[in-house]
């Protein structure tokens, strides 16, 4: 498959990877949730630990490095998500929670990670293969999100109203975006769990575009980064954009109109998209595929094949030399 492919699927692997995680059971007891994993494995769950901010008692980190926190322990969830399965990292950190007696389960295609539930006997749910790990995030995300719902850690959702919502994207104003974002470069800002959007947009420029991105969130940026927006003649060579999704503070939404109008004029043009659904997660996975779209699109008005990620292939490479 290509990337064009891959991101048409989008819808279908929301309902795919729903399924799959009901093959885990319900968990008990847990007082903590920790999700281990890099880049595009990673984001499902910090999206997720932006909505529980919203709906949980129970607090949900994302842990991105070689090892756990020291609080983790026998009441800690612990979801391990690696596409390929041998992100070293995860793995790693992995094996720390396993000491520390964590409830484990795993979320992969395939790999070191497979081997491991099945050799110390953990839940693992199996993703099925022949994607870029950006673009199974519906599988990965929603295997996930069906879990903490089974385990009654996050609310129940419509994945119906989710599909929907995905599928009235309108690609031609996706095409549009990407007209005028290709020789920018753009910073996305969220708030709350459209931070993680944000984020999600500005990964996919990177790896999709193979151009530079960068993302914030308001109102932090209130307090630093519109400074460099006042007052930085190299800011027009930038074009932010604010990503909305019905959930912003009264105060925020002000901020956006008063930091458009001090800051973001004086590049010459800004970007905002208003997200559309019934619901929160609805909302969420809109604009997450709009942003899929324009990453793509600014991938083909460039003459490049958003598929192949070559510095992030050299990098692994160099590493597995040194081991």
């Amino acid at each position: 498959m290509n990337m064009k492919e891959m991101i048409e699927k989008f819808p279908e692997l929301i309902k795919e990877g729903w399924m799959l995680g009901d093959s885990v059971k319900r968990k008990k007891n847990i007082s903590k949730v920790i999700f281990l994993g890099m880049g595009g494995s990673a984001i499902s769950g910090e999206i997720i630990a932006e909505v529980a901010k919203l709906e949980s008692k129970i607090p949900i980190e994302v842990i991105k490095g070689y090892y756990v926190p020291e609080y983790v322990n026998k009441r800690t969830l612990v979801i391990a998500i690696s596409y390929s399965g041998n992100t070293e990292e995860t793995l790693s950190a992995l094996s720390y929670a396993l000491n520390k007696k964590a409830m484990i389960v795993g979320i992969s295609s395939d790999g070191k990670l497979k081997e491991m539930a099945e050799e110390k006997g953990f839940d693992f749910v199996e993703i099925p293969k022949g994607y870029a790990p950006r673009a199974a995030l519906p599988l990965l995300l929603f295997s996930a999100l069906r879990i903490l719902v089974k385990s009654r850690i996050l609310r129940t959702i419509n994945i119906e109203d989710i599909i929907r919502s995905v599928s009235v994207v309108d690609k031609h104003k996706a095409e549009e975006w990407a007209k005028i974002i290709k020789d920018k470069t753009p910073v996305v800002y969220g708030t709350g769990p459209f931070r993680a959007v944000a984020k999600r947009l500005a990964n996919q420029f990177n790896e999709n575009s193979k151009i530079l991105a960068f993302w914030g969130e308001f109102p932090e940026m209130n307090h630093n980064e519109i400074v460099g927006w006042w007052g930085d003649e190299k800011a027009k060579n930038f074009i932010p954009i604010i990503i909305r999704g019905g959930i912003e503070h009264p105060r925020v939404l002000l901020r956006h109109d008063i930091t458009i109008e001090i800051g973001f004029k004086r590049t010459g043009k800004y970007l905002i998209y208003e997200a559309e659904g019934k619901d929160l997660w609805s909302r969420i996975l809109n604009a997450v595929h709009f942003g899929d779209w324009i990453s793509y699109y600014i991938a083909i008005l460039r003459g490049i094949d958003p598929l192949p990620v070559k510095a992030i292939d050299e990098l692994k490479s160099r590493l597995s030399s040194k081991k």
